[in-house]
């Protein structure tokens, strides 16, 4: 019955598949909000409709076959609206990036799992670069940048809304608890990506506070704020938290000038820290995921023992690593720390060029503020915006997922760079306007 249930469900499914691909046609942004902010509402909905996780393997075949469908109408509708690897900039980032997919494909030569790699490197290629591509392509003024903004913190609070509505938040989040490891997949299966997208959609928030100037909207925003972090916490993942905290802070306490700014994060810090004293939590919740923070839990060395383990298979070959994907598959568990991943799989070689990459887009960044005015305070905002993306899922990915699922850290610096673009190409327009044309002499 529940099978036949799931199945009436399927056309609803594909309508929204649909409806999604029509207005992707007319808004190219929402790929690159569907991607970043988006793919957790979808993966929720996939699970619900057709039990993935419970064993429901005939309407799970249907949905797979509408995902693959929908998926293949994603790509074909994406290419077809621009020649999406053509008229690239060649930023420093862009470079990098397609370095590094050259050495990961070197790297399959002497891999543990050459298999694996392959895939692996697909995947990096079909969601990290192509989010790249998409900012470069999609991104075009400083008012799609401002809509991008927009649109992935509707996603991330439609993110919360769904879950919260369909009891899949706090205890409702633990769907099996029979005992400690199944309660650990569980939690690590929706907790850690929900709290990621709600730490973007907050970050959001705080750029939409700076950029909107309509008083109601920014209280409606200051609430759904309040209202994103109680999500945050009741989903009991500490490594979006802290890396949230983290980013926020180095940007708007310590690179940030403009003193209201910085008021205005502070009140806001400190509103969020006054309502978290009145919130109450699962006593499972606290158990469970608080009250043993300083204490060593089964997780906390689940995750140690993987990054130890990293790093003496990566001192065996310190240079070059044990190639792309073979630590994943030999392990069948990635590390959960994107450093020790790369220094396992790839040695000092991919750790060098995974810093240059992160160097290039810091540097890009205080380059582009030098340019910026005071007085142009939209510029500002955006540009910390992205650094502030930036190094919240940098910080995120030392606890959680590997290369291919940290996909944010690449789109936040293509952010960087086609920001600083825009801004350039705006100077440029300024200062020819500013010239005095030759038949005025």
């Amino acid at each position: 019955m529940d099978d036949i249930d799931n199945f009436l469900k399927m056309p609803i499914v594909l309508f929204c598949v649909v409806a999604i691909f029509l207005i992707v046609r007319k808004y190219p942004l929402i790929i690159i909000a569907v991607i970043i902010g988006g793919s957790f509402i979808i993966r929720v909905m996939l699970d619900q409709v057709g039990g993935l996780n419970r064993g429901d393997f005939v309407s799970a075949k249907f949905l797979l076959l509408a995902m693959g469908i929908g998926g293949f109408v994603f790509i074909k509708e994406s290419l077809r609206m621009r020649s999406i690897f053509y008229y690239l900039p060649k930023t420093k980032a862009w470079n990098i990036t397609l370095i590094m997919i050259g050495y990961f494909l070197v790297s399959l030569l002497y891999s543990a799992s050459p298999d694996y790699g392959r895939l692996k490197a697909l995947m990096f290629v079909a969601v990290n670069v192509l989010i790249m591509a998409c900012v470069y392509n999609f991104i075009n003024s400083k008012v799609d940048v401002r809509r991008l903004i927009i649109l992935i913190y509707l996603f991330g609070l439609a993110n919360c809304i769904i879950l919260h509505s369909a009891g899949l938040t706090g205890e409702g989040l633990y769907f099996v608890i029979e005992d400690e490891n199944s309660y650990l997949t569980s939690v690590m299966d929706f907790s850690i990506p929900l709290s990621r997208k709600v730490g973007l959609a907050i970050i959001c928030c705080l750029a939409l506070l700076q950029l909107i100037g309509n008083r109601i909207v920014k209280i409606g925003l200051i609430a759904s704020s309040l209202y994103l972090f109680w999500i945050m916490l009741i989903s009991g993942s500490k490594g979006p938290i802290l890396s949230l905290i983290v980013a926020t802070t180095i940007v708007y306490i310590f690179l940030i000038k403009n003193l209201k700014v910085r008021i205005m994060f502070v009140l806001l810090f400190c509103g969020i820290l006054v309502f978290a004293q009145f919130i109450r939590l699962p006593e499972k919740l606290v158990e469970k995921r608080y009250t043993n923070i300083y204490q060593k839990s089964v997780v906390h060395s689940q995750r140690r023992r993987l990054i130890n383990r990293a790093i003496d298979r990566g001192l065996l070959s310190p240079i070059i690593g044990m190639g792309f994907g073979g630590f994943s598959e030999t392990y069948s568990e990635y590390p959960h720390n994107i450093l020790a991943e790369f220094f396992s799989e790839l040695g000092f070689l991919g750790l060098f060029l995974f810093f240059l990459f992160i160097y290039i887009t810091i540097r890009e960044y205080f380059l582009c503020k030098r340019l910026i005015p005071a007085e142009q305070t939209e510029w500002h905002c955006l540009m910390n915006w992205g650094l502030t993306v930036f190094i919240y899922y940098l910080v995120n990915a030392q606890f959680s997922f590997s290369i291919p699922k940290n996909e944010a850290i690449w789109f936040a610096s293509a952010m960087i760079f086609q920001i600083s673009i825009l801004l350039n190409r705006q100077i440029g327009k300024e200062s020819s306007k500013e010239q005095i044309p030759l038949h005025a002499i």
